[in-house]
Order: structure tokens, then C-alpha cells, then sequence
């Protein structure tokens, strides 16, 4: 199997993994899931754009024709906030 991550960018992504959920023996056994890992940091240029961010993976393997894709969105917030909690203290004295 071969699982390769188009980031939000359109770059080609540098997967992580896999964790198999059942062995570790580098088959995908029946009712076994392998979870890979990625990483993107999100620029100024993402939110300015006020699009979702689209991240999709592609899987091929000799089992099932291919490729095979799925693809999460992230929804940005170009509203910028700032939350600063004050907390007033009694002096105390003697």
C-alpha cells in the first residue's frame, strides 16, 4: 500500500507512519487500521485567501484499483481577536 498527502498549498506532503492498530508486521490484516501522520503550518497567505483549507490523501494497493482518495476541509477565520484576562488583587495591609 501506498498513501501519499496533497497539502493546502499543493505541495506533496512527507507522511509519518504507519501505526498499525493490531500488528506490527506491515500487512493490512482485516478490521486493522494504519494511521499516518502529517504536519502543515498555515500561513498568513491561507487566511488572507478566506478559503477552507483542503487536505487530501491518496491510496493505492494492489487489492483495491486506484487510486483511492479522501480529503479533509479545515475552515479559516480571518477575524483576529485577542483576549487578555485581567484579574484585580486587594492590597493587603497590616
Amino acid at each position: 500500500m501506498i498513501a501519499s498527502d496533497l497539502l493546502p498549498d499543493g505541495s506533496a506532503g512527507s507522511l509519518t507512519g504507519p501505526t498499525e492498530s493490531i500488528s506490527a508486521n506491515g500487512e493490512l490484516n482485516v478490521g486493522e487500521s494504519w494511521i499516518y501522520t502529517i504536519s502543515y503550518t498555515v500561513t498568513q497567505t491561507d487566511v488572507d485567501a478566506g478559503t477552507e483549507l483542503t487536505n487530501t490523501v491518496s491510496v493505492v494497493s494492489d487489492q483495491v484499483p486506484g487510486p483511492t482518495l479522501a480529503s479533509a476541509l479545515t475552515p479559516l477565520s480571518a477575524s483576529a481577536s485577542l483576549t487578555v484576562p485581567k484579574v484585580r488583587q486587594e492590597a493587603r495591609t497590616r
